[in-house]
């Protein structure tokens, strides 16, 4: 699981370190703290690919592949 955040977010602020707690209890998981700057916009920056894609792509190209399910 890759968790993405910004830390200009003012509806769920990296501060509290909830995301880091809860993020302890999933294997593999990681988080993407994207730091502000005068392009991000709080919690809306997460809706900006520009932000996060390359990290996501890294994180997809590592991820475990799952085999298709076969149908009886």
């Amino acid at each position: 699981m890759l968790a993405i955040n910004s830390a200009d977010d003012e509806l769920n602020p990296p501060e509290t370190g909830i995301l880091d707690r809860a993020i302890e209890v999933v294997p593999g998981a990681c988080v993407l703290l994207i730091p502000a700057s005068g392009d991000t916009r709080g919690h809306g920056t997460v809706g900006t690919a520009k932000f996060w894609s390359a990290e996501l792509k890294a994180f997809l190209d590592t991820a475990p592949m799952r085999a298709p399910k076969r149908e009886p």
